[in-house]
């Protein structure tokens, strides 16, 4: 049909459907482009933090080997003499810190040598060796880091890097000795980055003094990929990567660690991760201006003042929600399709609000629950009255005890950092860690309390159970229940009875107790919201990991019996038996 012959309003319907869908389309790409924009400042801003917090943590973990070259040179003055004692301390320290030190070697002027792993040094060190050859020890600073290489004492053997931290050792008068050197895993301190680096699609990398690449890693979510050497030849110097980003489209950030040997964090993503995140809302946006589309064909099909005047109204909401704004409400009092059209709108609008604020509010949750999880895990004062424990035992102790002291220190640093198999566990497991704990506290406390693990929890040793859900509540019963207490025949009882679909852990103690509303006052706090917490990490973190991970049914219960009557505090777990323990 010619377009002379189209009647008038066919054409009027024609001519303004081109505009109106002209000017959907620019709104839509208008709002994506601003909401893009504002999502890459957004990235670029925690894409910088993210690199200065990478950079000050493989800081951290190198002033710790520095402090771990100088304990270990300690004993090497000390101990020089005695060959197995030093090498000894330097298994210790291996064994404790295997994550950040892969080997430690001792090289005398003599030319005798003393290192750990003793079948390694220097049967197949000769590329270590080398570089500890080369270091330039005369000089300041006193301790030297070589520059990174393949070698097979790191964690992942060929496809990792270590770094020889190196200085020498002078007697009293000033007399040099010898070499100390220890391997540094400088692969781990990349593989520890990715903590840092959340939710994103990431490559960190890693680079020298020299700026020449160290290593990399590629992350997808939160899960790092096996450390690869770097394939591409434009990010083997860090000016020749800079180039690559910018001229690729890539967000890049980097950050230098303020310490000798100055190195370099560089954090990568591109563009399309961000077109990614806003493609639903995009997605959204499309479908909601195509609806409105066809409601202005039909409304200029009539032509009419009392059609317009919503449409331009509902342009105006439109626009405000599609900038951002998600507070804004559409003032349409109507009773057809279109004050419909703004009602449902604005409950999209609010349900999107919702959901956001939701989500905030469970990721901060969840980040807090894992921080103070993980704060649980390793009890600095535990570790550092250990510690003293032992330098005590080996003055005046027996080489038993020691060892007691020593397989029970390491048995919770095993349990606490082992994150393997999650943090549903075995009762037997939590038991056992118990033990341990016990076995190091009653010892600095000339073993005055006891602890009973009664049968019942025996029985039912094999049902599930939340990792690092005894020892707090044990230590508690210790400190704030037995210690207080005029008796030194204190007793800490764990038991266990299982209850229809639940099973209930109950620790108790003979110690101070408290009033009954001082107990009920307990539990109301440590179930409060997180924003009223005023508590530690102790028994509420218990309460808050448990009702976490198995509902918020679950949890812990507190009862005395009142002043001198000591306290009770109960688990209630769902009843489940570990896979490969059921019956």
């Amino acid at each position: 049909m010619e377009w002379t012959r189209l009647k008038s309003h066919w054409k009027l319907i024609v001519l303004l459907m081109i505009p109106s869908a002209a000017f959907a389309m620019l709104l839509v790409q208008a709002s994506k482009n601003q909401a893009i924009d504002y999502l890459e400042q957004s990235k670029r801003s925690a894409m910088r933090e993210m690199s200065e917090q990478a950079a000050l943590f493989v800081r951290d973990h190198m002033d710790r080997a520095a402090d771990l070259m100088l304990d270990v040179e300690g004993t090497v003055l000390q101990d020089n003499a005695d060959k197995e004692g030093l090498l000894s301390y330097m298994e210790t320290v291996a064994k404790v810190r295997a994550d950040l030190i892969r080997g430690i070697v001792f090289i005398g002027d003599d030319g005798d040598m003393v290192g750990y792993p003793e079948s390694y040094w220097p049967s197949f060190a000769e590329k270590e060796l080398s570089v500890i050859e080369a270091q330039p020890l005369d000089r300041y600073p006193p301790i030297d880091w070589s520059p990174p290489f393949y070698s097979n004492m790191g964690k992942f053997g060929l496809f990792s890097t270590v770094t020889m931290i190196s200085k020498r050792v002078y007697d009293s008068d000033m007399n040099p000795l010898g070499r100390l050197s220890m391997a540094v895993d400088t692969t781990g301190f990349l593989n520890k980055t990715i903590a840092f680096v959340d939710d994103y699609d990431l490559q960190v990398l890693l680079y020298d003094q020299n700026d020449s690449l160290i290593d990399s890693f590629i992350t997808l979510g939160s899960n790092p990929l096996h450390p690869l050497r770097q394939s591409n030849e434009a990010t083997r110097s860090l000016p020749g990567a800079q180039r690559y980003f910018q001229e690729n489209g890539f967000y890049y950030a980097s950050a230098d660690i303020p310490a000798h040997p100055r190195w370099k964090i560089v954090v990568v993503s591109d563009l399309e991760a961000v077109e990614r995140t806003f493609r639903p809302v995009t997605t959204l946006s499309v479908v909601v201006l195509s609806v409105g589309i066809v409601g202005f064909m039909c409304i200029y099909g009539i032509v009419s003042w009392w059609f317009t005047r919503p449409i331009r109204q509902l342009t105006v909401g439109m626009r405000r929600i599609a900038k951002g704004d998600l507070h804004y409400r559409m003032k349409l009092e109507r009773a057809d399709e279109f004050g419909e059209l703004a009602d449902q709108y604005n409950a999209m609008t609010a349900t999107i609000r919702d959901l956001i604020a939701n989500l905030q509010a469970t990721e901060e949750r969840k980040r807090r629950t894992e921080m103070r999880a993980l704060l649980s895990q390793m009890n600095p004062h535990l570790l550092y009255n250990t510690i003293n424990l032992i330098d005590d035992v080996i003055d005046h102790g027996s080489k038993e005890e020691l060892h007691r002291l020593l397989e029970s220190l390491g048995e919770l640093l095993r349990y606490g950092l082992d994150q393997r198999r999650g943090n549903v566990r075995t009762l037997r497991e939590e038991i056992e860690n118990v033990e341990f704990y016990w076995f190091i506290v009653n010892q600095r406390y000339g073993q005055r309390f006891s602890l009973t693990i009664d049968d019942s929890a025996r029985t039912h040793a094999d049902a599930s159970a939340l990792k690092l859900m005894l020892q707090p509540l044990v230590e508690n019963a210790l400190f704030h229940g037995l210690l207080p207490a005029p008796d030194a025949n204190g007793v800490v009882t764990v038991s266990a009875e299982r209850q229809g679909d639940a099973l209930v852990v109950a620790v108790r103690d003979n110690g101070v107790g408290m009033p009954a509303e001082a107990a009920t006052a307990l539990e109301s706090r440590i179930a409060a919201p997180e924003e009223l917490e005023a508590d530690g990490i102790g028994v509420r973190n218990v309460h808050q990991r448990l009702a976490h991970t198995f509902g918020a049914s679950y949890g812990l219960r507190i009862e005395s019996g009142g002043p001198g009557a000591g306290t009770t505090v109960r688990i209630h777990i769902p009843y489940r038996l570990e896979e490969g323990e059921r019956r």
